[in-house]
């Protein structure tokens, strides 16, 4: 929630700032905010997964997120076409949306926080009675071990 609290904070500004057209605001700001971006995408890709069991790890996982990415990836362009419109300058539009989507996945992460506070399934933990504990299924109580 970090990453994604800064790069709410410094995306209006730094639309303002690639709206003005200088050049070195394109090549400071521009490496910047792709790589929030790449601190985001890493970290989601990697600690997404965790809240699911491991059977159903991967399906758990990437149906949501393949599922988000596609209604998103689609809808975004009419999405900041259309506040662009009523926005000056037209830029902020993007940048605008994009605090809008962080605060709502702010809110969305609170129960998340409360349901999982700890990932790799941690002994007596359950979401909604889907995962079952490895002692049940293989007799072991070292949960979430390497070993």
């Amino acid at each position: 929630m970090g990453i994604s609290l800064i790069g709410a904070a410094v995306v209006i500004p730094v639309m303002y700032a690639l709206h003005s057209g200088s050049l070195a605001a394109m090549f400071t700001l521009v490496p910047f905010m792709i790589g929030l971006c790449g601190c985001l995408g890493g970290l989601m890709t990697s600690i997404g997964p965790q809240i699911y069991p491991a059977g159903v790890r991967a399906t758990g996982y990437n149906l949501g997120h393949n599922l988000a990415m596609s209604l998103w990836g689609g809808l975004t362009p009419f999405i900041v076409s259309a506040m662009a419109l009523g926005m000056q300058p037209a830029a902020l539009a993007a940048g605008v949306l994009i605090v809008v989507i962080a605060v709502v996945s702010w809110i969305a992460a609170i129960p998340l926080i409360a349901i999982a506070p700890q990932t790799n399934a941690i002994e007596g933990w359950s979401c909604c009675g889907l995962l079952e504990t490895e002692t049940e299924m293989t007799g072991s109580t070292h949960i979430g071990s390497l070993a």
